[in-house]
């Protein structure tokens, strides 16, 4: 009894102490774990002082046997895939004209934030002072390098041919994108974009 206590006890202490430390465990190499993240760091301690505990109680000739597996655990978090937050931008959209009811009319600025990859569906509306009031939509879409803002959704066989876009590297996005738009039957105009910081999208959007 006093001996399973003690397995016990020795495997909560060292799992506390090895969570709770920041140094590298032994059995990885420096230049493996400075590769490893923060949470890939955490994840390798708990496990390995999962394998250190169940390693001691295990005989001794069969314990040396977990020492080998260390350098491998530290390669199998590095593999892990790392999924980088999606890139999000905030546009004014300046038309000075949009394809409403059949032929060319002005129309109201814009103000769309988008998600990378999220298609995100817009009104295009005449000014309050003009009579009818037509209005039409659009879909808007940003794949991280280009904004596209078509007349038809993007599963519509008719997306390619009716789209304004706007295309920038990286930096171009990061630092703030502008330029002119232009479609056959959805608008013509101006935009003027702003990167906006990871997760500052306003919820439901």
């Amino acid at each position: 009894m006093q001996s399973g206590w003690w397995s016990a006890g020795s495997c909560l202490a060292l799992l506390l102490l090895l969570s709770g430390c920041s140094s590298k465990p032994a059995g990885i190499t420096d230049q493996q774990w400075q590769l490893l993240t923060p949470a890939q760091q955490q994840r390798a301690r708990e496990q390995l002082a999962l394998m250190d505990a169940e390693a001691e109680a295990r005989p001794p000739q069969l314990a040396t046997a977990v020492q080998p597996s260390r350098s491998q655990l530290a390669e199998e978090s590095l593999s892990i895939p790392q999924v980088a937050p999606r890139q999000a931008i905030r546009c004014a959209v300046a038309p000075q004209q949009a394809w409403l009811n059949g032929q060319w009319q002005p129309a109201e600025p814009l103000l769309l934030e988008l998600q990378q990859d999220v298609e995100q569906r817009f009104a295009l509306t005449q000014p309050s002072t003009e009579s009818p009031g037509y209005h039409g939509y659009g879909y808007a879409r940003f794949d991280g390098q280009t904004l596209s803002l078509c007349r038809f959704p993007r599963n519509d066989w008719r997306h390619q041919q009716n789209c304004a876009l706007l295309t920038g590297s990286t930096a171009d996005w990061q630092a703030g994108h502008a330029g002119q738009l232009e479609s056959p039957s959805l608008l013509r105009g101006s935009v003027r974009c702003e990167n906006l910081p990871a997760g500052s999208m306003r919820r439901g959007e």
